[in-house]
């Protein structure tokens, strides 16, 4: 729907949430279905490019897409 989340619950029941570090995250969820990081809808003032993780927790689930910017959890859609 496009709309960002604060936090989500996901990852066999783990709160993840704007600020967190991309270490917590790896931990909690794993390696994401897919990593992108040639792209973003918005401008970052970093010298290093955002990444984009994506996970989908099962075949029927919708898909969590994880904005990190400078190791940070930036935005949860």
């Amino acid at each position: 729907d496009g709309s960002n989340a604060n936090s989500v619950s996901m990852c066999n029941g783990a709160s993840i949430q704007e600020g967190d570090d991309v270490s917590k995250v790896y931990n909690d969820c794993g390696s994401p279905s897919i990593v992108n990081n040639t792209f973003i809808e918005q401008v970052i003032n970093s010298p290093n490019p955002p990444e984009i993780w994506i996970y989908q927790p099962s075949q029927y689930a919708p898909k969590v897409t994880l904005t990190f910017v400078e190791g940070k959890l930036q935005s949860i859609r």
